[in-house]
């Protein structure tokens, strides 16, 4: 009798946990797996279909439940990179005309925001990107690399300086990214 009881006690935790729903709740720094999409490189996943973190969405319109623009959390956590481009291209030269926009956002700015990419495998050569800050968190810019490639962005802000980095891909010049 013990033994059944063991039994089924046991089935019915698997049975729960199996559930959907069921199991450790996700947070912004760990989506789903299946919302990864292309455009990261290194250590730094894009995703789509599941929203950032809530004080990267300012200015934002879309549900949490209906997110589509793709984003990158920086290594630290302290940094998200909206890609309105979705995946950047070399030189910024895309067939459609379209540019390599993406919406910097710091959780806690202090100061202006500065962006420093170059190649993950080398310092040079080096695209600072320092743009005006809206909504007091948030740096909008057209990112132009001029290769393809891995590359590390590394964002300083504020006195005393903090620091974060991500990394993405960008595709050869005159590709069409994926939509």
């Amino acid at each position: 009798m013990r033994v059944r009881a063991c039994v089924l006690a046991g089935l019915l935790l698997v049975g729960a946990a199996c559930q959907p729903g069921a199991g450790p709740a996700r947070t912004a720094s760990s989506p789903p797996a299946h919302t990864q999409t292309v455009g990261g490189c290194g250590s730094t996943r894009v995703f789509v279909g599941v929203a950032p973190p809530e004080w990267s969405r300012a200015g934002f319109s879309v549900g949490a439940g209906n997110w589509t623009l793709p984003w990158a959390l920086s290594a630290g956590g302290s940094v998200v990179a909206h890609l309105f481009a979705r995946q950047l291209v070399a030189r910024g030269e895309r067939p459609d005309g379209s540019a390599n926009k993406v919406l910097w956002v710091a959780r806690d700015v202090r100061g202006s925001l500065t962006v420093v990419g170059h190649p993950a495998a080398s310092a040079e050569p080096q695209v600072t990107i320092a743009e005006q800050m809206t909504n007091g968190n948030q740096m909008p810019s057209i990112v132009d690399v001029p290769t393809p490639g891995c590359w590390s962005f590394d964002v300083g802000w504020g006195t005393p300086a903090s620091r974060d980095s991500l990394s993405l891909q960008v595709l050869p010049a005159g590709t069409n990214p994926s939509s």
